[in-house]
């Protein structure tokens, strides 16, 4: 069955032409759609200087490629039926990662050296020990 016809299941960059403000935004949020991919998000003509907060909550996403964002410095993952921590190519500059799911946490060190600015890590679905793992 379609989705209903406020969710949206693909992005395109006439699709977000339509959605975005003339001025770029700082923060955006695309939850509760039906979204695999963020790739047309990702190359949007200016939007990787001047996005620093992007919420993707709730999604379809399996692997995440936000990389080339590199403004962001939040990004709320959660709901989304990501892997692991490899599904995920963050900015360097990323300084807040919210997530659900239960990546492993011996992956940790890996992520932080690729986001050497993390501060805060997020990880809804993890147990304590998982948490005590990762540290």
């Amino acid at each position: 069955s379609d989705p209903p016809p406020h969710r949206l299941t693909t992005l395109s960059i006439p699709l977000l032409r339509a959605l975005l403000p003339d001025t770029l935004p700082t923060r955006l949020r695309l939850t509760d759609h039906l979204l695999t991919s963020l790739d047309p998000l990702c190359s949007y003509p200016g939007l990787a200087s001047t996005l620093v907060k992007l919420d993707c909550s709730r999604n379809s996403l399996r692997t995440l490629d936000v990389s080339s964002l590199t403004s962001l410095r939040i990004l709320i993952a959660l709901d989304n039926p990501l892997s692991s921590f490899s599904a995920l190519a963050l900015p360097p500059s990323l300084a807040r990662l919210a997530l659900s799911g239960s990546p492993d946490p011996k992956s940790v060190p890996d992520l932080l050296a690729r986001c050497p600015d993390l501060k805060e890590l997020q990880v809804t679905g993890w147990s304590e020990a998982d948490a005590d793992a990762a540290l």
